[in-house]
């Protein structure tokens, strides 16, 4: 089996989590930039690596102001994880995230402020 295929057939599981199918598509443009990103890069970067579907500008705003339900995302993930190493998994955290036994820090995104609807 093709693991691009797959990792397709993963990503679709997230998209009721998601309200409109525009921002179900910047978060698989998201994910497949990591993923294709061999080491830490510029969202520029991340964005060009997946051969896009969708212009760079809403990708920024989509991290930045989009909203779905961490509950949903969550539970799909756990999901996910559960299915495909059912005997255990080892997660180790290099972002050096704070462990608060509930919810764990590591990943951020800042609003941009800047920013002015006109």
């Amino acid at each position: 089996m093709d693991p691009l295929s797959h990792l397709e057939t993963m990503l679709s599981e997230y998209q009721p989590v998601f309200k409109y199918y525009a921002n179900f598509n910047h978060f698989r443009t998201y994910v497949k930039g990591l993923i294709n990103t061999p080491h830490r890069g510029t969202m520029t970067q991340i964005y060009l690596s997946t051969q896009p579907a969708t212009t760079y500008w809403p990708l920024p705003k989509f991290l930045s102001r989009s909203k779905w339900c961490v509950d949903e995302l969550t539970s799909v993930l756990t999901r996910q994880v559960q299915t495909t190493f059912s005997k255990g998994v080892y997660a180790y955290d290099e972002t050096h995230s704070v462990s608060e036994g509930v919810c764990q820090y590591g990943t951020h995104f800042f609003r941009n402020n800047r920013y002015n609807k006109r």
